[in-house]
């Protein structure tokens, strides 16, 4: 969407409102318009981009306080998604203009994470460190993102070997990795705590219209394989489990006694 196109869009957002009067609606556009004309003259001053983006801040701010604060995100609001999306296509021009300039980005990152935006996030990271690669700040902020908010291990062990590789003398990089590869291997041993099955018996009524009888539930080592087994002379049964293990258990009538395997 071009500037022209989120200034109409954001004018008739706030004149829909009701909370703006038309001259303000007036003023705030020329506004728009006179700070478009400094990015024009001015395409490498990333001053010029921040002051632009605080006006804008500032506005939204004040349609959230006429509004009593109703709307709380920018999805339910016809007005605070056109500031939202004016906001956005100021930092992609800002960036594009000035990709070297780290402050920048870094604005641009917690912009769009307070407004959940993820997939935004992510591209940006990436780029980010394409045009950035010498920085293990930036760095470090990929892989923690990739590792806390994406919950993503794989992703995260991937940028910081490549971290590593660009900026093999920083220390926090490598303090980083351990921390990762110690979490990684703590959750993986929980999991699998969590998962072994120790060998027991277990007694589990069988509710059927026909009959209530009880079951057999053996564990067969720790891989998860349990054995059910039971008595019953019913030759057509149509039954569940009303309590069992958190496995699903599968029986097929045959004869009189029942076995079956299940392995999880």
């Amino acid at each position: 969407m071009s500037a022209l196109e989120c200034h109409l869009a954001l004018a008739e957002a706030l004149a829909a409102s009701g909370f703006h009067g038309q001259a303000e609606v007036v003023q705030i556009t020329q506004c728009l318009t006179r700070f478009e004309d400094r990015m024009q003259r001015e395409r490498r001053n990333p001053r010029v981009v921040f002051a632009y983006i605080d006006f804008v801040k500032l506005k939204e701010k004040f349609h959230r306080r006429m509004s009593g604060n109703i709307v709380v995100h920018a999805r339910h609001d016809k007005t605070l998604k056109a500031f939202h999306r004016l906001t956005m296509s100021i930092f992609r021009r800002g960036l594009s203009r000035c990709p070297d300039d780290l402050s920048l980005w870094a604005a641009f990152l917690k912009h769009a994470s307070s407004y959940g935006s993820r997939k935004v996030v992510s591209r940006a990271l990436a780029q980010a460190l394409r045009l950035i690669p010498q920085n293990p700040g930036l760095w470090a902020h990929a892989i923690s993102w990739e590792s806390l908010t994406e919950s993503n291990p794989h992703s995260s062990r991937i940028l910081v070997q490549r971290a590593l590789r660009v900026c093999p003398c920083e220390k926090e990089l490598w303090w980083l990795y351990f921390d990762l590869e110690l979490r990684y291997t703590a959750t993986i041993r929980d999991r699998q705590k969590s998962l072994e099955l120790k060998p027991a018996c277990l007694l589990v009524k069988l509710n059927s219209s026909n009959f209530t009888s009880c079951l057999n539930v053996e564990f067969l080592g720790s891989k998860g394989r349990c054995k059910l087994s039971f008595e019953t002379s019913s030759t057509h049964v149509r039954s569940k489990l009303a309590v069992v293990t958190k496995h699903h258990l599968y029986c097929h009538p045959g004869s009189t006694r029942h076995e079956c395997f299940h392995s999880s």
